[in-house]
């Protein structure tokens, strides 16, 4: 058994919610788009490199 431990510690805040969401889905989205942005102005990368052939 742990000592010290409280199902107090495990409270979920809103806060918390909007950290993970920022973390997990909006900070990724932001920062891919950035880099690919970058990316394209130094010409790595080009509208329809990932484009299949018909």
């Amino acid at each position: 058994m742990l000592r010290g431990f409280s199902l107090s510690l495990c409270q979920h805040s809103p806060m918390m919610w909007a950290g993970l969401v920022l973390c997990c889905l909006v900070l990724p989205a932001v920062l891919s788009l950035l880099l690919s942005e970058i990316m394209r102005k130094l010409e790595w990368i080009k509208y329809g490199d990932m484009k299949l052939d018909d």
